[in-house]
């Protein structure tokens, strides 16, 4: 990592899938939110680390996606969920010189997929 000219990551599946297990049939705003404060420390942290040891490269961050809204597009709980994940990580890598967000929930979760196409022939789109 000391001499990447790029640097990727992937952050917040994870811990937005240990928010959803621990707390399926009981999840509340505070679960939600709690997870979301634990999760922008982790991710603090991680970015200090990856600075101190590149200073210079560029970090594209990669945001999460809810692998579900193709097939369950009106189960709105998780995409809301996925979106404050997505907004967190933004907010967060704000205090970090280049550090840029890529946005790939727009594309997975609502791009164009089969089920999505077919969706679309449905309503004459």
């Amino acid at each position: 990592m000391k001499s990447a000219d790029v640097i990727t990551v992937t952050v917040g599946g994870n811990d937005l899938m240990a928010i959803l297990q621990k707390h399926f049939f009981n999840l509340s705003e505070k679960n939600i939110q709690t997870g979301i404060t634990q999760f922008q420390t982790r991710l603090n942290k991680l970015l200090t680390q990856i600075r101190a040891q590149n200073p210079d490269a560029p970090i594209y961050l990669l945001g999460i996606y809810n692998p579900f809204y193709v097939y369950f597009p009106e189960v709105t709980a998780l995409s809301t969920t996925v979106t404050r994940f997505n907004k967190a990580s933004q907010t967060t890598i704000k205090r970090y010189s280049r550090v840029y967000y890529v946005d790939i929930d727009s594309v997975l979760s609502k791009g164009t997929t089969p089920a999505t196409k077919k969706q679309k022939q449905k309503s004459g789109l």
